[in-house]
């Protein structure tokens, strides 16, 4: 991982979080213990942001008839999708298409609301 401290590891981890499609956009005190977990962990923060593309995508490309689903109030809502990531930037398979398959997720939030009929 870059060298970081921890406080800025969680000054950029937590505004992302906020800034997500699909979140109530704040903190607690658990999301803060959660994002120095992840510090701990050695968790490269691209792959933390990836979570959230990837958590947001799937929100936003459900069913249509389904119910509306309520915001998401906590960062530990991304713990799989974290380690999802991780594993695909990680994997022989997949990690040479990583930087695209997350590039293509940005586009589709981006013109999400012009998509919808």
């Amino acid at each position: 991982m870059e060298s970081i401290s921890e406080n800025d590891y969680i000054r950029q981890v937590l505004p992302a979080y906020c800034l997500t499609r699909a979140t109530a956009g704040q903190v607690n005190r658990q999301d803060r213990l959660l994002a120095a977990r992840f510090y701990q962990r050695h968790i490269p923060l691209d792959v933390i942001e990836n979570a959230f593309v990837l958590g947001a995508v799937r929100r936003l490309y459900r069913d249509p008839q389904d119910l509306p689903l309520p915001p998401v109030r906590s960062l530990r809502y991304f713990c799989g999708l974290v380690e999802e990531v991780l594993d695909l930037k990680t994997h022989p398979k997949t990690k040479s298409a990583y930087f695209g398959y997350f590039q293509y997720l940005r586009y589709k939030i981006k013109t999400f609301d012009s998509q919808k009929t």
